[in-house]
């Protein structure tokens, strides 16, 4: 097997080497070179026990990791199953209990990594649908603003100085306005340098 722990380091992206799958109950477990694409998160296997022949030869089945989970069996020292959270069942054997406990330490480093990834980009689309939110409700705020300007301006009555009032409002709604506009451009220079900084 390919020291599969290197697995753990996510700027490797694919991992691979030699299992036993368990293909039916006559047939028993079966040799099959089985390929981790940790950055699309599948694991491919193929028929062929040599890395140089997968180059042209399509899998034989692959199982989604995103959400999977992987456990050691309870049957013995050298198994170990895949649950896909599409509800797909695989059950693989290593050489020993060793590779055994790469191998699951290994895809799960994978299927965490795959998480975060995951809830990453659910988090961006939520921030991404808070400003557009807040953006909608800046100009509505913007045109509440200008609607009570001109209100004021096209008073009937010349505004004297006893309607101070009226003018302090007009004053503070255009000050505030202001206000929130600018805070809203500081939240997004923001959240976008610390995405930048992410990345």
């Amino acid at each position: 097997m390919d020291n599969l722990n290197k697995v753990l380091n996510t700027t490797r992206p694919v991992v691979s080497g030699l299992l036993h799958k368990y293909t039916n109950v006559v047939k028993g477990f079966q040799l099959r070179y089985c390929k981790v694409d940790a950055e699309n998160g599948l694991l491919s296997y193929y028929l062929c026990e040599n890395p140089d022949e997968i180059q042209n030869s399509v899998p034989r089945g692959t199982i989604p990791l995103i959400g999977a989970l992987v456990n050691p069996s309870d049957e013995d020292s050298r198994t170990f199953t895949i649950n896909s959270s599409k509800g797909d069942v695989i059950k693989l054997k290593a050489n020993d209990a060793k590779s055994r406990q790469e191998w699951v330490d290994g895809l799960r480093a994978v299927v965490e990594n795959l998480s975060s990834q995951s809830r990453s980009t659910k988090e961006h689309l939520a921030t991404y649908d808070c400003f557009i939110a807040s953006r909608k409700q800046l100009q509505e705020t913007e045109t509440c603003n200008s609607n009570l300007a001109k209100s004021i301006e096209s008073c009937e009555t010349p505004i004297s100085h006893i309607d101070q009032d009226l003018l302090m409002l007009k004053a503070l709604s255009a000050a505030t306005t202001s206000t929130l506009s600018q805070a809203f451009v500081c939240l997004q220079r923001y959240h976008e340098s610390t995405r930048n900084e992410m990345y």
